[in-house]
């Protein structure tokens, strides 16, 4: 299997507001899937035993606000990432080229963190939180 680098990874947050590209501004993409599990244990049971609950997914993605674009670009980013935005966060690891793989899901702005550092580029850092199903998930393809 050929390995690959994050750096051609793209994001697309596509909401009320228009369409967020995270392209070439991004630091770090983190998607976190979970599922509850209902514990099932009972009577002389020796050890637990669960069920598969509901599903969820969080997604964190870190990138670096661009001053020279701040009073266009780099502020039009963030506020299309401000939190309670609803939208489709689509996102392709190996960038958004015919038959590359992507993922895709409808979810909410958790959180938007603005870390301004005296001695470190100024980053921005946005939680979503899935909410219904992956709309594209492994195996799914541009």
């Amino acid at each position: 299997m050929a390995k690959y680098r994050g750096n051609g990874l793209v994001v697309l947050f596509i909401n009320p507001g228009g369409t967020a590209v995270f392209a070439t501004n991004h630091t770090a993409f983190d998607v976190a899937r979970q599922i509850d599990l209902i514990d099932t244990t009972s009577g002389n049971d020796a050890d637990k035993e669960y069920i598969p609950g509901n599903k969820s997914a969080t997604a964190t993605l870190k990138y670096l606000d661009d001053a020279v674009q701040a009073a266009n670009q780099g502020t039009m980013l963030a506020a299309q990432v401000i939190e309670g935005t609803y939208g489709t966060v689509t996102f392709g690891p190996q960038g958004t080229v015919t038959g590359k793989p992507k993922g895709s899901f409808a979810a909410y702005v958790k959180s938007h963190k603005f870390v301004e550092p005296f001695d470190k580029a100024v980053d921005i850092e946005v939680q979503f939180e899935k909410t219904g199903p992956m709309l594209a998930d492994y195996g799914a393809i541009f």
